[in-house]
């Protein structure tokens, strides 16, 4: 996962981020990039997250600018946060998820922005 390009912006400290993973490319929004430093995705106002009958990582963009739905995998679950893999994505999620998922399970979630933060 990786930044693959920068697009202007009006706020020298907001930028928009071209996130792939060498095939799928998301738009993210980002305070305070630096191109040193690592980084996670964090989902932001995530809803609809339900376990999918479909075990196929998808990646559909919405009608809002930063919005999409995705189906992935459960990576992670630790302290009230989901990390989910979308292809060679991950995702952080801390909003409210069923407590009935396991590690590998195949998820729906759709999501208002994603967000690009550094370790």
């Amino acid at each position: 996962m990786k930044v693959k390009c920068v697009l202007p912006s009006s706020d020298e400290r907001d930028f928009d981020l071209l996130i792939t993973d060498g095939i799928n490319d998301i738009i993210c929004n980002a305070v305070d990039y630096n191109s040193n430093k690592t980084f996670c995705l964090l989902a932001f106002i995530t809803s609809e997250i339900f376990i999918s009958d479909s075990n196929e990582y998808r990646i559909i963009k919405e009608s809002s600018y930063y919005a999409y739905s995705f189906i992935g995998s459960v990576e992670n679950i630790s302290n009230n946060r989901l990390i989910i893999r979308v292809f060679g994505l991950l995702i952080e999620i801390d909003d409210d998820f069923p407590s009935d998922l396991s590690i590998g399970d195949y998820i729906h979630f759709r999501v208002q922005r994603i967000d690009y933060y550094e370790k």
